[in-house]
């Protein structure tokens, strides 16, 4: 009781004395504290906010505080406490108006803070506080201090320099201080869209985008809501939520835009249908097929696809035997060397991941090669039911042989079979590729040669050797000497063509007349060409010892006998051809029926042809009688493949100069025939009904009659007709 009558006596003497107390203010994140010293137990507390008083409150810890400040512009306050039971009143009023600057991020700023200027102190500093704490941005001097303000500038600012500045001492003293809020109003935070950015294509996706405002203070409760804008493929639509759905077909960009006083705008976020593979292609395009030369390179090749996600490519090849191998795991195939029989067939395998209703997840495009090729052609003999492809082949003569040219190629090549025989170039391209030789001979022995040939490459070809087994015989297709004359002790070469397969062995010559002790020589015998293996020459050499050896000699090759020849003694030049003839044996049956019957048909041979001589070459013989002053002349007879020939050899004693050598080659055309022939002819022209005349050629003092007969009554049918032709060999 006593204590509170002290006080009461105490406030009515602080009253009565007009006593004074201080309303202090404290500024904490948006909100105004008010505090002053316990002046009575309890104090009534009124509160106007801009002009409008929002009523009385009764505090007993000696503060109040109002919230959100900055929503208004003055606060007034009034504290009043109430001494006694006389109603004696201690009030004190104070006014906050509210600093506050505004501004954009980026933006200079020049703020004045007054000087509350509260103490003595020099020490003073200019505080900001913010949401993250208090710091001293600038230390007061003397002299700024001593000032009633403070200007204070900051550039380029942030929403890190929002918050509250004022001076003090320390930061409750800063608080305490007629302060400014410095607002900044920055760009949102950089929008970020959330939602699937793979969907199958046609069907629906619901994408969110998300911003925070970087405004600050946070306490400042004006800054506006942050609204979203979206952009589709950089076009905006009219669409204001946070959430965007639509239905996805192709690759589409989305952006959105956050608006508070600044506008950010998002990253672009692309959304990908899922689908493919779809419209596989292979690069260069080559329709589905190429053409191309055996060991040629191919490639390279790339397969391409529309897919989303990318597809995976893979390269494999097929070979021509039906065998699936890998090559790469990649889009292009490298360059590949390619041979016929190889591979037949490339092809891409595009694999995807989402099948979608236009494509399923695996597609492949193939390349077919067509290679192109031309192989060595094949030789297949055929003969006595026998198959072969040798190189080489022995067959006997007589034997139907069929040789078959088989070429393989891409394209199919034409072949034919082509040889050399008796120097005519010989061409076999019937339908079979086939060549017949029937009956063959030894004259059939050469090489065959099988050609393929295709366009765009050189020939190929292979041949076949065949060899014609056959027994020794008389070449007929050359004229040979088969009558010789010469002296007692002269050699005598004798040289016969002969056609015989393989070489033969065993040569003899066996001579002399049946009467006369008979002898045997060797002979030699060596290729008469080298192109054509079974034609031979035989040579004999044969010494004339004495007479006996004149006469016939017969040529035996491997025990057969081939042919007989004649050697007769030269006799003097003015002997008379009856002489001649005499002497000369007819042929082996002459010998074996005597002498008679030989002589005999030699003598109407003689004298037939001396009587066409007599006929029509009087005149000529007047006239080489008067040119050469006089002449030897010589009847000589040789036997030739069963036919007797004569010629008559003309020697002039007094050769003088109007008649000319004829050279060692004379060329006679025969016009009947259309053969041109080389060397020394005998040339009779068909037997017509006309006078018989006699045509003389001249060759190394030789000379040669060609006869016509007027009729072939007058003809021995001893005689044959001469061959059209003959040639006379040295």
């Amino acid at each position: 009781m006593f204590r509170n009558i002290l006080f009461l006596l105490f406030i009515q003497v602080h009253v009565r004395s007009g006593y004074f107390f201080e309303i202090k203010t404290y500024f904490y994140d948006g909100n105004l504290t008010f505090t002053w010293p316990p002046i009575t137990t309890y104090q009534d507390v009124g509160i106007k906010c801009d002009g409008h008083f929002r009523g009385f409150s009764r505090v007993y810890d000696n503060k109040i505080m109002v919230s959100n400040v900055l929503d208004y512009e003055v606060i007034e306050i009034l504290v009043r406490g109430v001494a006694g039971h006389g109603y004696q009143y201690l009030e004190q009023r104070k006014q906050f108006r509210k600093k506050i600057m505004v501004m954009f991020e980026g933006s200079d700023v020049i703020m004045t803070l007054s000087n509350p200027q509260i103490s003595t102190k020099s020490d003073y500093n200019v505080f900001r506080i913010n949401n993250v704490g208090s710091s001293i941005i600038h230390h007061l001097t003397i002299k700024e201090y001593a000032s009633q303000s403070y200007t204070l500038e900051l550039n380029n600012v942030t929403s890190l320099d929002a918050g509250y500045y004022g001076i003090g001492a320390d930061e409750m003293e800063s608080r305490s201080s007629n302060g400014v809020v410095l607002v900044i109003k920055a760009f949102p935070s950089t929008p970020i869209i959330s939602g699937n950015q793979g969907i199958l294509r046609g069907e629906k996706t619901t994408l969110t985008c998300n911003s925070i405002s970087r405004s600050k203070p946070y306490y400042y409760k004006k800054f506006p809501v942050i609204t979203y804008t979206w952009l589709v493929n950089d076009s905006e639509i009219k669409h204001s939520s946070q959430t965007l759905t639509l239905n996805i077909h192709t690759s589409t960009v989305i952006k959105c835009r956050a608006k508070e006083d600044l506008t950010s705008t998002s990253a672009g976020f692309l959304v990908e249908p899922l689908y493919g593979p779809e419209v596989v292609k292979i690069i260069p395009a080559f329709n589905g097929s190429v053409t191309i030369h055996d060991g040629a390179f191919f490639g390279p090749v790339t397969c391409t696809a529309d897919c989303s996600p990318p597809c995976k490519y893979q390269w494999r090849e097929v070979t021509w035997n039906g065998d699936i191998n890998d090559v790469i795991n990649a889009s292009t195939l490298p360059q590949q060397v390619v041979h016929a029989g190889g591979v037949s067939k490339y092809y891409c395998v595009a694999t995807g991941f989402h099948g979608t209703s236009y494509s399923t997840t695996t597609v492949s495009r193939e390349i077919s090669l067509n290679i192109q090729y031309l192989d060595l052609p094949k030789v297949i003999t055929e003969f006595n039911g026998l198959t072969t492809n040798r190189s080489t082949v022995n067959v006997k003569e007589g034997t139907t042989v069929s040789l078959k040219c088989m070429g393989t190629g891409n394209p199919k090549p034409d072949v034919y079979i082509a040889t050399i025989l008796n120097g005519r170039h010989t061409l076999s391209s019937n339908s079979l590729n086939e060549l017949l030789l029937e009956n063959i001979q030894c004259e059939d022995t050469c090489r065959y040669t099988c050609t393929a040939r295709s366009p765009g490459f050189n020939d190929t070809s292979t041949y076949v050797e065949i060899l014609v087994k056959c027994s020794p015989r008389l070449d007929k297709s050359v004229t040979f000497h088969q009558h010789y004359q010469s002296d007692i002790e002269n050699n005598v070469t004798v040289l016969v063509p002969i056609i015989a397969y393989p070489k033969p062995q065993n040569i003899s010559w066996v001579g002399g007349p049946l009467t006369a002790p008979r002898y045997t020589i060797e002979g030699t015998i060596t290729p008469k060409e080298m192109s054509y293996v079974y034609r031979y020459l035989v040579k004999g050499n044969i010494r004339l010892v004495n007479e006996s050896i004149f006469g016939n000699t017969t040529l035996y090759i491997d025990g057969v006998e081939v042919v007989t020849m004649f050697i007769l003694k030269k006799e003097a030049e003015n002997a008379s051809s009856l002489w001649n003839l005499s002497s000369l044996p007819g042929s082996t049956y002459m010998i074996i029926f005597g002498g008679v019957l030989g002589l005999f048909s030699i003598l109407i041979v003689f004298y037939l042809a001396r009587r066409h001589i007599n006929k029509s070459g009087n005149a000529r013989n007047a006239d080489m009688n008067n040119t050469n002053g006089g002449t030897r002349s010589r009847e000589e007879t040789y036997l030739n493949d069963g036919r007797i020939y004569y010629y008559i050899t003309v020697s002039p004693f007094n050769r003088d100069s109007e008649y000319e050598r004829i050279p060692n080659q004379i060329n006679h055309f025969d016009t009947s025939g259309g053969r041109q022939t080389h060397g020394v002819k005998y040339n009779v022209s068909s037997f017509q009904e006309i006078e018989p005349e006699a045509e003389t050629y001249m060759h190394d003092g030789r000379m040669y009659y060609s006869i016509r007969e007027t009729s072939t009554e007058e003809r021995n049918p001893d005689y044959e007709k001469l061959p059209e032709m003959v040639q006379y060999i040295e």
